[in-house]
């Protein structure tokens, strides 16, 4: 028999009864508040509005975004992004550097554009402008830096036949080792391509281009077909056209685990996306109104950290996205041609980059930047840099550089 203190601490029958209906009340309403809370942030994922706007928080006039993957197992990080106006850069967040070590060779008695390097940086590759009283013709040339000779791919008689109005070269490149690929503007509206040998110095049958090739973009990379095919599982509302559309406007592909893309559609907000792979999640870094007049002009990624470069009505723009930050690492004045942001070396601890800020006829500084991944820093090795290129191995450098009316080449040791 229970003692008197058991028994008052015993309940009744009935007043369990109730205290167990009511724990159960209570845990239901619990999972039906988690069940929708979870279902909206999916929907938020699966369906976001076009044009809606989210509503800011009182700190930061933005709404950080955090979303789940469908099998829960990978949650995309909470980026607060960044919306105008636009913060400016910390003071000195852009110091100065030199990339010039020892002079390999300087190609100065001509105006000359273009350098590229090949892949092995043994060789130099690129065009003379050629001026024959009041037509400007081309030439396509190739230095070995060891044996210090040159040799003629293209020569001037060769190059008139592709004129129309002039004949200029806009365009080079090694696709490998022993080969160079020239592309040429007839001064009107169409261009041919060549590749040489440039042992045998033999082209092959110039390919040719025009105004109406326009109309039929070239195919994607397969790097960013394959980026585009995994984007359309997570934004599978979005049309195809306007998916399309911002895979040709400079994406951003961050190895092989997010690409960054602006949509820069009509009827669809400008804002600049980072689509995670892993966690099948869409997440602005950059929020813009419409109308706003920002576009995407490319980007390079360095281990956790990607810059992307955009291009405003009066001015640019260079971001830093790392982790759950968005940062802007400089302010660059506005371009006539629109500015565009070229890697042009990259390890895993350093990024090399350019910034074509002006029209490939206009005179004007095109700046050199070194980024550690903490760091950025402007390459002053020359005052009005024309072009850049660095061969593969990151062992030799070849600036391209303006002096007086003319453009100078020099090729330089790539300094650690």
């Amino acid at each position: 028999m229970p003692t008197a203190l058991a028994a008052d601490l015993t309940p009744d029958p009935a007043l369990r009864r109730a205290r167990i209906d009511w724990a159960a009340l209570l845990l239901g309403q619990i999972l039906f508040v988690v069940v929708i809370g979870v279902g909206c942030a999916r929907a938020g994922r699966e369906n976001p509005s076009p044009t809606g706007t989210p509503t800011p928080s009182a700190a930061t006039g933005a709404t950080p975004a955090t979303v789940r993957s469908p099998d829960a197992r990978h949650v995309a990080l909470s980026i607060t992004p960044l919306t105008e106006p636009f913060p400016a850069p910390a003071p000195g967040s852009v110091g100065e550097t030199s990339l010039a070590g020892d002079t390999i060779a300087t190609i100065d008695d001509g105006d000359f554009a273009y350098p590229r390097l090949s892949p092995d940086g043994s060789k130099v590759a690129y065009s003379r402008v050629v001026v024959q009283g009041t037509f400007e013709n081309t030439e396509v040339l190739v230095l070995d830096l060891a044996t210090h000779k040159t040799s003629t791919l293209l020569d001037a008689a060769a190059a008139e036949k592709y004129a129309t109005y002039k004949t200029f070269v806009y365009a080079l490149a090694w696709p490998d080792r022993d080969h160079v690929r020239a592309s040429l503007s007839d001064g009107d509206v169409d261009s041919t391509h060549l590749i040489f040998d440039v042992h045998t110095r033999a082209a092959t049958e110039p390919a040719r281009s025009g105004e109406d090739d326009e109309e039929m973009p070239p195919p994607l990379s397969p790097e960013l077909a394959r980026a585009l095919e995994r984007t359309r599982a997570v934004v599978s509302d979005l049309p195809e056209e306007v998916l399309e559309g911002a895979f040709r406007n400079n994406p951003i592909l961050v190895e092989d685990r997010a690409v960054i893309l602006q949509k820069s559609y009509a009827g669809y907000d400008e804002n600049v996306l980072q689509v995670d792979f892993a966690s099948a999640s869409a997440t602005p870094l950059v929020r813009l109104a419409d109308g706003s007049g920002w576009h995407l002009k490319g980007g390079i990624p360095l281990g956790e950290t990607v810059l992307f470069l955009l291009e405003g009505k009066s001015k640019s723009n260079l971001f830093a996205q790392t982790g759950d930050k968005v940062k802007i690492l400089a302010e660059l004045a506005g371009a006539r041609g629109g500015p565009q942001l070229e890697p042009k070396w990259r390890s895993p601890g350093k990024a090399i980059f350019e910034i074509k800020a002006h029209e490939t006829y206009e005179r004007g500084d095109n700046p050199l930047f070194v980024f550690d991944g903490k760091r950025l820093a402007r390459v002053t090795d020359y005052a009005e840099l024309y072009d850049a290129d660095i061969d593969a191995p990151g062992r030799t450098i070849a600036f391209c550089y303006w002096k007086g009316d003319a453009r100078h080449i020099a090729v330089r040791r790539l300094k650690e």
